[in-house]
């Protein structure tokens, strides 16, 4: 989690957030519910990967930004 490419950002009442910061690339994001949610202790490939197969993929630039539209994703039971 402590990886440049990582970020997060906690969103605010009307449901909008900002990451900024980001390098050039390509990127995935995902919106997930705070209910329900599971914490993990050392994230690795496992957990990102399963991130990513819910997750919005795009791609940005340099000096770019980017306005997304996330679907609310819950933690699997």
């Amino acid at each position: 989690m402590s990886s440049p490419r990582t970020h997060k950002s906690d969103a605010g009442e009307d449901g909008r957030f900002s990451v900024s910061g980001l390098a050039a690339g390509r990127y995935y994001a995902i919106a997930v519910a705070r209910d329900g949610f599971r914490p993990v202790a050392s994230p690795g490939e496992a957990f990102f990967d399963l991130l990513s197969k819910e997750a919005t993929a795009f791609v940005i630039g340099d000096d770019e930004r980017r306005t997304l539209e996330l679907r609310l994703w819950r933690w699997p039971e």
